[in-house]
């Protein structure tokens, strides 16, 4: 997957920029690359713990279940 927008509040900064691609220039490509990056891979870890905390409580569930009869 690959994001081309890094939107207006990617990251806390000081001086406040609009929501156009004009405060992209202050950066080289391989700054945006890189943010780019650190976001999808943020993005992919917290999916990754989201997914696992999901399928440890449908186990629990069915264990409980499962128990229960």
């Amino acid at each position: 997957m690959r994001v081309h927008n890094l939107g207006p509040h990617t990251f806390i900064s000081e001086q406040p920029h609009s929501r156009n691609h004009e405060w992209l220039t202050s950066f080289t490509p391989a700054q945006r690359r890189q943010l780019i990056d650190e976001d999808l891979h943020a993005r992919t870890e917290i999916a990754m713990v989201m997914a696992s905390a999901m399928v440890f409580g449908i186990i629990i569930a069915m264990i409980a279940y499962l128990i229960a009869l």
